[in-house]
């Protein structure tokens, strides 16, 4: 008696999906540390910015993550206004639970809506530095309280374990600014952006939906020809207002950051950033 196999009846290992039970995800939007600093010649203005996010979505059954969410910022702006020369430092945190669900739709594409819901913290102070007339008391703005953060983009997966996408953003924080020019206030945010990321970790294939061509050969990092694009890429538009104020902004925001190995472990690449914004506010008393 022996053993027979088929090659017909032999069984192929279909890859897992994205959006199976087991698998981690993390995206470029959600993760990042930033230390910027920004001096003029002949001139104390300043600009100081440091901030940190963190995020990942572990998958707890096929299509349903549950993620965690938190971050920090400080900021230090030293300018000059049209009387005066004024300092204000402002500094924010938060942090949230989040929920999300992947719809696969087809081969390469998949819908991905995330709700954080959490809570944040914001404090800003500024001062009068130097004056040609008086010097005003400061002004001190806080606020504290809940927020809601809803982004739904459609991803495109590529190649495996990698994702670009695109989607609308919308984020209301219920905390009511106490204090400054817009006190009694609560800020609303809505725009569409651009998204990078990635998954790993083992989970079953999907039976339901076809799986993508597996990946030919197994290349290192630097090979001659491979593509890299940076987490640091960015596209998005988004506004931003007040409620009960007639503050409100307006951005766009285009950079792209890619790396193109012409040769073996010799990369020429692309970072660049290009950038609009318009902002309507009130008159403070440092104009």
């Amino acid at each position: 008696m022996g053993l027979l196999t088929s090659p017909a009846r032999a069984q192929q290992v279909e890859p897992a999906r994205f959006g199976g039970a087991g698998q981690w995800v993390m995206l470029g939007s959600s993760n990042g540390l930033h230390i910027f600093k920004e001096t003029f010649s002949q001139s104390e203005a300043k600009y100081v910015d440091a901030y940190g996010v963190v995020g990942i979505d572990r998958f707890v059954a096929r299509h349903f993550s549950i993620g965690l969410a938190a971050g920090a910022r400080y900021a230090d702006d030293q300018g000059y206004g049209v009387k005066t020369f004024g300092e204000t430092k402002a500094t924010s945190i938060s942090g949230g639970v989040r929920f999300g669900y992947a719809v696969p739709l087809g081969e390469l594409f998949s819908w991905y809506p995330r709700l954080t819901l959490g809570i944040s913290r914001t404090h800003s102070e500024t001062t009068v530095v130097g004056s040609w007339n008086d010097f005003p008391a400061p002004s001190v703005s806080s606020s504290i309280g809940p927020e809601v953060h809803l982004y739904a983009p459609l991803l495109v997966h590529l190649v495996p374990h990698f994702f670009l996408g695109f989607g609308p953003r919308l984020q209301h924080s219920f905390g009511v600014q106490r204090g400054g020019p817009y006190a009694g206030t609560q800020s609303t945010l809505v725009s569409g952006e651009l998204v990078v990321g990635g998954w790993w970790g083992e989970a079953e294939a999907d039976a339901s939906a076809p799986a993508p061509a597996p990946a030919q050969g197994n290349a290192s990092f630097g090979e001659q020809g491979q593509l890299v694009l940076g987490l640091a890429t960015d596209a998005s538009v988004s506004h931003r207002s007040n409620s009960a104020s007639k503050y409100s902004e307006t951005a766009v925001d285009l950079g792209p950051s890619a790396d193109y190995f012409v040769l073996k472990n010799v990369s020429i690449g692309i970072d660049a950033f290009i950038g609009h914004s318009s902002v309507t506010h009130p008159r403070t008393a440092y104009a």
